[in-house]
């Protein structure tokens, strides 16, 4: 099959400023996200929080003898007295009548009238202590009973906000004491993303500064580099990587090969250096020789093969060099069999095809002959590669322990299942993202050919091959049948179907009824997240949403006390909330007479009918309702209501007859009829702005008007 893509999608690629927020990205723990300055803000602005400036040291030798940092870029804050309210401004003045001089004169025996007890001048009156007795415990900061690692985590995990690692918050934080300088700055240093061509000129330039003129070694706290070619100085790629020698990931990638996948054909002018492969190795000096470096994550791109690196052949060169000896994650993206581009062989041309079957063949070898070269690999992925088959499968190794298969149309279920009744032994976990050809057949003896399995990600949305052609249907008929039931490993944590479409009703009754009746035999599964698109009567699909919804939900979801309402780690201090209360509503189950779905409009429109007048309420009656009749989003409450009831008797009736397992965190279910589509719109996407341009409501008065009536005599 051929695929053109025209040449203005690079810019819409291109316009991806974060790698690293795509779910197609996987990341060690200890690998963070990357930068929160995006390339929509001002570069002059972006730079001040910038992880490589070169006021950072300076920043932090100055928190030790000032209390006044330069470290913030944002304006300083000092302490302030508190500003009155207009109101209480006002009655403050009506309470003091006495002008200033009169006050000068007070005598100093003789008590002023006290303000209003809501007077801003006046300081709050503290807050309920919880336990007297015990008076408030702060912490040692300084204890050495806190390690150095403890500190690095307490500081990702405070600074993380989003999925997205907040480099200002560090750099504040960084200049707060000398004890929070390094751990704040080793996890701001750890993944640097540079953005921009002078942030990473900057990293350059640091990275080279001798240890002796900085506060911390910051090349060995570098262990994840993200390099995207087009932003990042080609010259100083090897410059940057040579002194972090204890670099762990180092991912060169270009956008072009991101989501859509729509500009898989288009070649550009940037190859691997052999510069960057010798800036890997061992550091030689006058006095000793260091190791190399030595990688733990890879990622190869066909379109940036060329020059000392052309084919596969040398890249199997470079994976016998020591730095890639104990690489344990490897990625390829955009590997295409040779046959794809060429269609000038003509259909039942024996000998032609013949050729593009061994030219394809000679391709998948060398792909699992430079594989074979890397004996600790555990984590192998392929992203839009046709070279990833029924005839690479097999020739992948045993031992791995996570395989991730995206955006890759040429695999398919019978030919997965295959691999996994010979490979799947130690198999931890399995990511299955967009491949358009797979469906869930290999379900049905999953337990039995990955009984090890911990992890299983499945997303069966799938992507345009070309801008003007809508070709992202699956290209199989049925996603699963109702006679193929799933065979779950009883190892299994953490479950995602996401998109499931094109099954029947009772496909997807067996589906769920699978999980639930393999509910005591799944005592380590946490996660569960199960969304469905179903082409059938709103009614009907409101009844399985409710259903199954309150019978997942009882089934796996775990249910806990809720946490002591302390917000600081000083103790004392509540905000009035009764725990045992909110105990109360924790504990207390789902109640199943209200569907777990319903739209919020509805409600809306309910409770203002409610409130109208009977006059207004009989004209709304008499004008027609324009509503789809099979939609989610607007549904009668009536019928809605009736089918909830029914629902209702159904799961009482069969609620002594579910096992519990009660130990999920999440359990998410969603059934919908919205087609799948790369981008998914919902009801918020179309409300109207918060501004008075588009007029007031209506109100139901304009069948009275009071415009002046013309008529003829």
């Amino acid at each position: 099959m051929t695929r053109s893509r025209p040449a203005a999608n690079a810019t819409a690629s291109s316009d991806i400023s974060r790698r690293t927020n795509l779910a197609r990205r996987t990341r060690p723990k200890n690998f963070y996200v990357g930068d929160s300055d995006g390339s929509d803000e001002p570069e002059e602005d972006s730079e001040d929080t910038d992880p490589v400036d070169d006021g950072d040291d300076q920043g932090v030798f100055q928190a030790e003898s000032s209390q006044t940092t330069k470290g913030s870029p944002r304006k300083r804050t000092t302490r302030s007295q508190p500003v009155s309210k207009p109101s209480t401004a006002k009655s403050l003045l009506g309470a003091k009548k006495h002008s200033r001089q009169e006050s000068r004169t007070t005598p100093a025996k003789i008590k002023r009238p006290r303000t209003q007890p809501d007077s801003a001048f006046r300081r709050p009156e503290p807050k309920a202590i919880l336990n007297p007795a015990k008076p408030a415990v702060a912490p040692d900061w300084l204890s050495p009973a806190i390690p150095y690692s403890a500190w690095v985590d307490i500081f990702y995990y405070a600074a993380v906000s989003g999925g997205i690692l907040d480099n200002g918050w560090l750099l504040r934080a960084a200049t707060i004491c000398r004890a929070f300088s390094e751990p704040a700055l080793t996890t701001l240093y750890k993944s640097p993303s540079p953005r921009t061509t002078i942030k990473a000129k900057k990293l350059a330039g640091l990275l080279e500064r001798p240890v002796s003129e900085t506060l911390f070694n910051y090349p060995v706290k570098v262990e994840s580099l993200y390099v995207d070619i087009e932003k990042f100085p080609l010259g100083l790629l090897a410059q940057v990587v040579h002194p972090l020698r204890r670099l762990k990931e180092l991912v060169i990638y270009t956008p072009l090969d991101q989501p859509p996948y729509r500009d898989l054909d288009k070649t550009i002018r940037w190859h691997y250096p052999q510069g960057l492969f010798n800036a890997l190795g061992p550091l030689e000096s006058e006095d000793e020789s260091t190791l190399p470096i030595m990688l733990k994550s890879w990622e190869w791109s066909s379109r940036l093969l060329g020059g000392t690196i052309s084919d596969m052949d040398g890249i199997t060169r470079i994976h016998q060099l020591p730095s890639f000896s104990r690489l344990a994650k490897l990625s390829f993206t955009n590997f295409q069999v040779p046959s794809l581009n060429k269609t000038d062989v003509k259909p039942g041309d024996e000998i032609g095809e013949m050729q593009l079957w061994e030219e394809d063949g000679e391709a998948i070898n060398a792909v699992a002959n430079a594989i074979t070269h890397v004996p600790e690999l555990k984590h192998l992925t392929f992203e839009s590669s046709t070279i990833m088959n029924d005839r690479l499968l097999p020739s992948l190794p045993r031992n791995l322990r996570r395989l991730d298969l995206i955006n890759c149309w040429e695999v398919k279920s019978d030919d997965l299942s295959q691999f996994l009744r010979t490979h799947g032994g130690n198999m931890r976990s399995l990511v299955l993202l967009h491949n358009q050809s797979l469906d869930l057949g290999f379900l049905t003896d999953l337990a039995e050919t990955a009984p090890n399995l911990a992890e299983l990600q499945i997303n069966m949305s799938y992507y345009r091959h070309h801008e003007s052609v809508d070709d992202s249907d699956p290209m199989y008929d049925q996603a699963l049948l109702p006679t193929q039931v799933p065979l779950w490993p009883e190892s299994l944590r953490q479950l995602e179907v996401e998109n499931v479409r094109q099954w029947s009703v009772e496909a997807a009754e067996v589906f769920l009824q699978s999980l639930v009746d393999s509910a005591p035999n799944l005592p380590n599964l946490r996660h569960l997240s199960i969304k469905t698109m179903l082409n059938i009567p709103w009614q009907r699909r409101a009844e399985l949403r409710h259903v199954w919804t309150e019978r997942l939900e009882r089934v796996f979801l775990r249910v806990s006390d809720p946490p002591l309402p302390r917000t600081s780690l000083r103790s004392g201090t509540v905000e009035g909330e009764d725990t045992n209360a909110m105990s109360t509503l924790m504990k207390r189950r789902k109640e199943p007479g209200t569907p777990s779905r319903r739209s919020d409009r509805i409600a809306a429109t309910k409770s203002d009918d409610d409130k109208a007048p009977r006059s207004l309420r009989g004209k709304r009656s008499s004008r027609p309702h324009y509503r789809e009749p099979d939609t989610d989003e607007e549904q009668e409450d009536e019928d809605e209501e009736s089918s909830a009831e029914s629902a209702s008797a159904t799961a009482e009736k069969e609620k002594e007859m579910f096992p519990i397992q009660g130990l999920c965190k999440t359990v998410v279910t969603k059934f919908d009829n919205q087609k799948v589509r790369e981008l998914q719109y919902g009801m918020e996407d179309f409300n109207d702005d918060d501004d008075e341009s588009s007029g007031d409501e209506w109100d139901g008065d304009d069948d009275e008007t009071d415009e002046a009536i013309l008529y003829w005599r």
